[in-house]
C-alpha cells in the first residue's frame, strides 16, 4: 500500500512486541524486503560528547525525511527512542525522545514512512509513543501455539538448513512437541544439535528420529521462564486488535492478564 500511495489507510508506525527468539527481526526482514522500498534501520546512535547525540539524531530523522517512502526499522525500541522521564544524563534521553516523538506525530510524513518497532518489552516504551497515530498498530509475535503450528515451523527451518524430516519424524513432533510452546530459535537450536548428532554418526544428509529424539530430550532453556512469561503478557496487553492475538488470550479481560503479569514480579 505504501508503493501504491494508499496513504488513507497508512499507520505512521507498527509496533511488533514479543518474547526473545520468537523470530520477530527475522520476520520483519522478510516484510522488508518483500517491500521493494528502501529499509533504514535505526542502530545505536548516542555519543558520550555533548551535544553529539542529538546532532546524529538530527541527521538520521532529516536522511529518513530525504528517502521517503521508506520503510524505518527500530529494533530494542524500548531503549532507542528513550523515555520523557529519563534522567541522570543531562537531559539527552528526554531530548532525543521529545525528538521522535515530534516526528512521529507529524502526520503529514503518513504514507512516506513506515515505522516499525520491535522488543520483548513494549511495556518500557513511553506511552506517548503508543498512541494511535504514533505506533497505533501493535502486531504481537507467540510462539507456536498448537501442534499444527510448531510441525509448521519444524518444517520451515529444516528446509533452511537442508534437513529432511520424514513421516516417521513428523508424527514424533505432532505427538511429543505439539503442546510445547517453541520459538524459532528454539526449533532451530534443536535442529542444529540433531544434525550434529549425524554428522558425528557420518550420516551428514540423514537425519534420524533418534537424532532428534535425543536433542529435543537434552534441550534446556537458560532463559528465565517468569520473565518469559511477563514479556509475552506484555505483547497481549500492548496488541491493538483482538485478532492478532492466539485464541487462549482473546477473551480473557486485560485487567486478569496485567494481574498475572504484576504477579510475576519482573520489574524494570
Amino acid at each position: 500500500m505504501i508503493r501504491n500511495q494508499k496513504d488513507e489507510v497508512l499507520e505512521r508506525g507498527v509496533l511488533v512486541p514479543g518474547r526473545v527468539g520468537v523470530g520477530k527481526s527475522f520476520l520483519i526482514d522478510c516484510f522488508a524486503s518483500e517491500c521493494g522500498l528502501p529499509v533504514l534501520e535505526i542502530g545505536e546512535f548516542r555519543s558520550k560528547w555533548v551535544g553529539e547525540t542529538e546532532k546524529q539524531q538530527a541527521r538520521i530523522l532529516l536522511t529518513i525525511r530525504a528517502l521517503g517512502p521508506v520503510i524505518v526499522v527500530v529494533d530494542e525500541a524500548d531503549a532507542v527512542f528513550g523515555n520523557r522521564s529519563a534522567d541522570g544524563d543531562s537531559g539527552v534521553s528526554s531530548r532525543v525522545f521529545a525528538a521522535f516523538a515530534a516526528h512521529l506525530g507529524d502526520s503529514s510524513l503518513r504514507g512516506r514512512e513506515l515505522w516499525i518497532a520491535m522488543t520483548s518489552r513494549p511495556d518500557l516504551m513511553a506511552i506517548d509513543l503508543k498512541r494511535q497515530g504514533r505506533f497505533g498498530l501493535c502486531v504481537p509475535l507467540f510462539a507456536a501455539q498448537n501442534a499444527d503450528e510448531v510441525a509448521e515451523l519444524l518444517q520451515v527451518i529444516a528446509r533452511v538448513k537442508r534437513i529432511t524430516l520424514t513421516d516417521e519424524i513428523l508424527r514424533y513432533i505432532r505427538d511429543e512437541l505439539g503442546t510445547r510452546p517453541l520459538t524459532g530459535s528454539d526449533v532451530e537450536a534443536i535442529l542444529i544439535r540433531a544434525k550434529e548428532r549425524a554428522v558425528l554418526a557420518r550420516r551428514d544428509h540423514d537425519v534420524q528420529l533418534a537424532d532428534l529424539r535425543d536433542a529435543v530430550d537434552s534441550f534446556i532453556d537458560p532463559l528465565d521462564a517468569r520473565l518469559l512469561a511477563y514479556q509475552e503478557l506484555s505483547a497481549v496487553l500492548a496488541c491493538s486488535d483482538r485478532r492478532f492475538l492466539p485464541e487462549k488470550f482473546r477473551d480473557i479481560p486485560r485487567e486478569e492478564i496485567a494481574q498475572a503479569a504484576s504477579a510475576l514480579g519482573v520489574g524494570r
